[in-house]
This record gives structure tokens, sequence and C-alpha cells, in this order.
């Protein structure tokens, strides 16, 4: 093998390492610890008097409309409820509610910002990421094409597909 490829095999799989323990890092690393680190349903599951008056995030499920209450399961298999107070959204039984608010007792909240969540937004979100990568790839392959001898990317001479006459 020559040495020139063996280096750029080495390198290649040195960057593919790299980007891995990157993605791996960027998993693990937090916000600031003080940078909106309010309290969640766990924390008022553990000493939810410990939290009263504070702001807090509770996100739960939406099993009733009048009154607005959410359901939220911190532990599996031990839901809680929390009653939503003050918030001008309507959401219908079974939607996914966030609620950022003032915890006025263990299981009522004084809402300041409910985020409601549309089920189909996750796979939109998903969807068209997915066709954004699908583009790109086919964008790079279109202009550049793999040298084996080289073990590089090359531009190529003539696209595969030439739209508009370009």
């Amino acid at each position: 093998m020559d040495d020139r490829l063996g280096i750029r095999l080495l390198a290649i799989a040195t960057l593919v390492a790299v980007l891995f323990g990157c993605f791996v890092l960027a998993g693990t690393v937090q916000p600031s610890p003080d940078d909106r680190n309010y309290p969640n349903e766990a924390d008022i599951a553990a000493d939810g008097e410990r939290y009263v008056g504070d702001r807090v995030v509770v996100g739960g499920t939406v099993i009733e409309t009048d009154p607005l209450t959410i359901e939220a399961e911190p532990i599996p298999g031990e839901p809680i409820a929390f009653v939503v107070e003050d918030t001008a959204r309507t959401p219908e039984v079974g939607d996914t509610l966030t609620v950022y608010g003032t915890l006025r007792s263990e299981n009522r909240i004084r809402a300041i910002e409910p985020i409601h969540r549309e089920p189909w937004e996750m796979q939109y979100m998903y969807l068209v990421s997915f066709l954004g990568g699908l583009w790109v790839l086919g964008r790079l392959c279109n202009g550049w094409r793999f040298d084996r001898e080289s073990m590089s990317l090359v531009p190529r001479t003539a696209p595969l597909i030439s739209v508009g006459g370009r």
C-alpha cells in the first residue's frame, strides 16, 4: 500500500473517531447550570412543598380541559396531575403540553408560557431534515466524484444531472 494512501486512511479514521467523540461529548454537556435550570415534574414529585412559589417547567399529556389538567409521569407507573391556571391556550385531550410557570401548590401551576405541541410536529421536523440531507447528498454526488487512486473527492468535469443548462 502506498504511504500516501495509508496516511489518508489513517487521517480519515482519526477524523471519524474525533467526530464520533464530539457527538458523544456534545450529548453529555449541559448548558450553564444556573441558566434556566428550573425544577421539573420529577423534582416536584420528590419534594413539592419545597418548590411552591418557584418557577417550574412541567410537561405532560392533557387529560382534562376544564380546568386544564395535564398528567406527567416522572416515575414510571406513578402519574401526577397538574392543574394549569391562567392560560389562553385550549389544547385537546391527548395533546402534549409543556408549561413554564409558577408552582402555586403541589399540583397547581400558574402558567407563564405554555408550549403546545401537535403530535405531527416531530415527524415533520425529522422528515424535512431527512429530505434536506438527501438534497445535500444529491448535490454532492452531482458535482463531485470519489477518486480511488488519490482517495479524495474531486470535481466532476460535467455534472451527472444538468438542470436549466448549467
